[in-house]
C-alpha cells in the first residue's frame, strides 16, 4: 500500500500513490525490447519499490539531481539504487541541478522553460548527459567494451565543470543510507526549499543547490 501520509513532504508521492490506485493496472512493466536504461530523476520509491526494482535485469543508470524539490534525492534515487540487483548499476549524481535542468529550450516552444525552473546554468548537465549517454549505450547497446572505461568516478573527475558537478558511483551500502532515511532529513530540506522557491527571490536556487551537498559528499 502506498504510505502517502507519512511521507508527505515527498511531493512525488502525490503522483506515485495516485498511480498505484488506477484499475487494471499490468502486472508487471517488463519489456524484452529494453536492454539498457537510463532513468532521470525518476519517481521510484512507492510506484516500483524494492520488490520491482530488484527485478530489473538489463543494465540500468539512475540520475539524480542534488536540488530535485520534486523527486527527493535521497528516497528517490539514492535510496531505490541500493534495491537494484542487477550487476551493471550506476548513479549519477549531479550537484546543483534541479528536476528539471535536463530539459532542453526549443524555439518552437509553446511556452519558454524558465530559468528558475532548470537551475541557474543547465548546460554542464546537458553535456554530463551527453557523455554518460554515449559511454553507457555504446557498452550495453553495441557491446563496445572501450566505451567501459568512461564509466569511471576518474573520467567523471576529468569533465566536471563549476559549479555544476558530476558524481558517479558503481555500489552504495544500505548502512551509510539508514540514518538518513530515519529521520528523512532530506524531506523536510526539500520542503522548505520548495516553500521560499516559490515565495522568494531567484538567488535562492543558489542556496538550494548547497543545502544538500552532504548527500552527494560521502558519495563522492
Amino acid at each position: 500500500m502506498c504510505q502517502a501520509s507519512q511521507d508527505s513532504l515527498n511531493l512525488s508521492l502525490l503522483l506515485q500513490c495516485g498511480a498505484t490506485q488506477l484499475p487494471q493496472l499490468p502486472s508487471h512493466l517488463s519489456d524484452p525490447r529494453i536492454k539498457a536504461a537510463i532513468a532521470i530523476n525518476p519517481f521510484s520509491s512507492a510506484i516500483f519499490g524494492q520488490a520491482g526494482l530488484s527485478q530489473i535485469r538489463v543494465p540500468t543508470m539512475i540520475v539524480a539531481s542534488s536540488a530535485d524539490t520534486i523527486a527527493p534525492t535521497l528516497p528517490e534515487q539514492i535510496q531505490p539504487f541500493t534495491w537494484l540487483t542487477t550487476p551493471n548499476k550506476y548513479l549519477a549524481l549531479i550537484t546543483g541541478a534541479t528536476h528539471f535542468s535536463a530539459l532542453a529550450s526549443s524555439p518552437n516552444e509553446a511556452i519558454p522553460v524558465l530559468p528558475f525552473v532548470v537551475g541557474t546554468n543547465p548546460i554542464p548537465m546537458h553535456q554530463y548527459l551527453k557523455a554518460l549517454n554515449a559511454a553507457f549505450f555504446k557498452t550495453y547497446l553495441m557491446n563496445q567494451q572501450q566505451y567501459r572505461s568512461y564509466l569511471s568516478a576518474n573520467y567523471v573527475k576529468t569533465i566536471n565543470q563549476l559549479p555544476i558537478q558530476l558524481a558517479l558511483v558503481k555500489t552504495l551500502s544500505t548502512s551509510d543510507l539508514s540514518k538518513n532515511l530515519e529521520d528523512r532529513l532530506s524531506l523536510n530540506l526539500s520542503a522548505c526549499i520548495l516553500l521560499l522557491l516559490v515565495f522568494a527571490p531567484f538567488p535562492l536556487w543558489d542556496w538550494a543547490s548547497n543545502s544538500v551537498k552532504p548527500y552527494t559528499r560521502r558519495l563522492m
